[in-house]
């Protein structure tokens, strides 16, 4: 496995014993009489695919990451960072499946939950994702991964309204969180709202998460926005920006009519309600 050490915060010392105990780990043993405890085993599989995985060797990472669920199939740590890194890879199927082992492993566990509703969304399966989105939100209504999972759904709908209720209930209790920012950005953009779209991206785009892909949304709305100022956009501009801005909320799907449906109870439920009951509490409250 090839480890590049650049920009990556981990000391040599740690790094070189690391690899002198994962050598004797992923190659059986360098010493004949070395012998090892298998949860020993799974932790050092652990920091090497963590290695792996924050200098960009994504591959290398889940490699050693199923050989460690190998050596525990019980263990779930390995199951779900393996999921994890499937979903980052794009194998959205593979993904789906540790994620199910996880919640096996450990019913009701968000993060999996989180994570395998994810997948559904981008295997074109919305009703499966987000019937673990609203699972998640029964138990935790601030959840904002949640929360911003449902917006998507919408807004890859075109239900802008009710996306942005709920990226305003998930901000309202995370207001720094990198990915409600970038798609309440997204969904104003959307609703052509480009003004008040830009600061909502200026703040995602300051997070090192999701940085990148804020930066570039904030670029092609600035540019949007400087154009209509000017009135220079040329024929079909502004629509071939608009369909770059659905593709950046995530791959364009054209979910059916009972799953727009079930969005949007979810949003009401969760967003919509909990939002007017705050203003009227708020009116009944001023003298």
């Amino acid at each position: 496995m090839k480890i590049k050490l650049e920009n990556h915060n981990i000391s040599l010392s740690e790094l070189g014993t690391v690899i002198i105990i994962a050598c004797t780990v992923l190659l059986g043993a360098c010493s004949p009489s070395a012998e090892f405890d298998p949860n020993d085993q799974v932790e050092v599989l652990l920091r090497v695919a963590r290695v792996a995985k924050d200098t960009g060797n994504l591959r290398s990472s889940v490699n050693v990451l199923r050989r460690a669920h190998r050596i525990d199939p019980e263990e779930l740590e390995p199951v779900l960072n393996l999921a994890d890194t499937l979903r980052e890879l794009g194998h959205y199927s593979k993904a789906a499946k540790y994620y199910k082992k996880a919640l096996r492993l450990d019913p009701g566990n968000f993060k999996a939950m989180r994570g395998l509703g994810a997948s559904h969304i981008a295997l074109n399966e919305p009703i499966q994702g987000l019937q673990q989105f609203k699972n998640i939100l029964d138990e935790h209504p601030k959840d904002p991964y949640a929360l911003n999972g449902v917006g998507v759904l919408l807004d890859l709908n075109r239900s802008h309204t009710q996306a942005q209720q709920c990226y305003m209930e998930g901000l309202r209790h995370e207001p720094d969180d990198s990915g409600l920012n970038n798609n309440m950005g997204l969904s104003l953009a959307l609703s052509s709202d480009y003004e008040s779209s830009l600061g909502f991206l200026d703040i995602a785009s300051l997070e090192a998460a999701d940085g990148m892909r804020s930066k570039r949304n904030l670029k092609h709305i600035q540019s949007l926005v400087e154009k209509l100022n000017t009135k220079v956009l040329r024929e079909g501009e502004k629509q071939r920006i608009q369909n770059e801005l659905y593709s950046a909320l995530s791959p364009y799907k054209s979910y059916s009519s009972e799953a727009k449906k079930s969005a949007i109870k979810v949003a009401k439920d969760f967003c919509v309600t909990r939002i007017a009951r705050r203003q009227d509490k708020a009116g009944t409250a001023k003298p």
